[in-house]
């Protein structure tokens, strides 16, 4: 008994000893150049991609939103270019597989930016 009490112990400092306390940053644009991609690269996808395999091509999302027609039926929104003037590539998902793509956006998406229909 004492041993798993002393076992729970040193296993909570050795977890508050990882803590630095640093945040997280917030969802949004990378403060340099360097951290977005510079091209969209939308010509890489193709239909039936998961969001994992679509952002080791592109990059992470820095938005999302749902179609609010169709279950299931998500955009990603994808920055390139520059964090002063990004443009961004909206990639759709029904299902968890990629549907359609399409770059050139000037914002990330929304309610209105879908293709599948409901």
């Amino acid at each position: 008994m004492i041993r798993g009490v002393t076992a729970i112990l040193a296993l909570g400092l050795l977890l508050a000893a990882c803590d630095d306390g640093t945040a997280f940053p917030p969802i949004g644009l990378p403060a340099d150049d360097t951290a977005i991609a510079t091209e969209s690269r939308a010509g890489e996808l193709t239909r039936g991609m998961t969001l994992q395999d679509v952002s080791l091509i592109v990059g992470p999302a820095i938005a999302s939103a749902d179609n609010p027609a169709r279950v299931g039926s998500t955009c990603f929104s994808h920055p390139y270019g520059s964090p002063s003037a990004p443009k961004y590539l909206h990639a759709e998902f029904l299902g968890g597989h990629l549907v359609a793509a399409s770059d050139g956006h000037d914002a990330t998406c929304g309610p209105g930016d879908f293709s599948t229909a409901g």
